[in-house]
């Protein structure tokens, strides 16, 4: 589950479940019911329930995607279904920066998921300790 920031005094106050990593994750998604090829995209950042990216046009809020995570390493990509849960116009530029939810995984899938996001995790926090 997503749970967005409530503004409290001035301040975000986190409310997200998940930790977040600021990691450039390839994976590609087609709107459903549609059959049409996938498009490619690169998150902003990921966590276990959800990805932010940004795209050339917006998606609408509920709007619900078939998601290929493609993993590093990785030869077959963890497939989930996810809805968009916001859409924003970029300020500066003309991109829409949007937020999805995992809403249903299959379980081989969820483990893999669960097993590669944590290495990402670890590699994450290793490399970056190192700076």
């Amino acid at each position: 589950m997503l749970k967005m920031n409530v503004k409290v005094k001035g301040r975000f106050k986190e409310r997200r479940m998940f930790q977040r990593l600021n990691i450039p994750l390839h994976f590609q998604y087609k709107l459903l019911p549609h059959k049409i090829i996938l498009e490619s995209a690169f998150s902003r950042d990921i966590s276990g329930g959800g990805i932010s990216f940004r795209l050339g046009q917006p998606l609408k809020q509920g709007a619900k995607l078939k998601v290929l995570l493609h993993f590093p390493g990785e030869t077959k990509p963890v497939t989930a279904v996810s809805q968009v849960v916001w859409c924003r116009k970029s300020p500066q530029e003309k991109t829409y920066d949007i937020g999805i939810k995992h809403v249903k995984i299959l379980p081989m899938d969820k483990e893999r998921f669960v097993f590669l996001f944590c290495e990402m995790m670890i590699n994450y926090s290793l490399v970056t300790a190192r700076k």
